[in-house]
């Protein structure tokens, strides 16, 4: 310990001194500091982004299947768990159970998933 306290004395004696002091003191607090706090995430951020994310990949899907001869007016919406993608489509053409088929293998080839992680429900019109 005597040893830091000369090394900070002779510090102390050079010019520009008293402006490196308080400057190496609050490094060194930052430093200890940053040990103990964890990387910081800002929740509502990375919500906000994801859900961007999510609502454009919808959008283009939605744009897909309206696409498909007979789907009529077509709404989508993806969730993802543990890395699976699960897609509800509401159409109004999904009563014909032929569009149902179509809509079920654009979805599945699109979003790269099971059948049975999408449902296909028909739109009220």
């Amino acid at each position: 310990m005597g040893k830091i306290v000369d090394a900070v004395k002779k510090i102390s004696n050079l010019p520009g001194s008293k402006l490196f002091l308080p400057l190496l003191l609050v490094g060194l607090i930052l430093l200890v500091c940053g040990r103990y706090v964890k990387n910081i995430s800002l929740p509502k951020e990375k919500q906000t982004a994801a859900t961007t994310s999510y609502t454009e990949q919808e959008e283009r899907l939605a744009g897909i299947l309206t696409g498909i001869d007979g789907a009529g007016e077509v709404e989508v919406m993806i969730t993802t768990k543990d890395k699976t993608s699960s897609v509800v489509v509401l159409s109004t053409g999904a009563g014909d159970p032929i569009v149902g088929i179509k809509l079920r293998q654009a979805v599945r080839t699109a979003m790269q998933t099971d059948d049975k992680n999408i449902k296909i429900i028909k739109k009220q019109s």
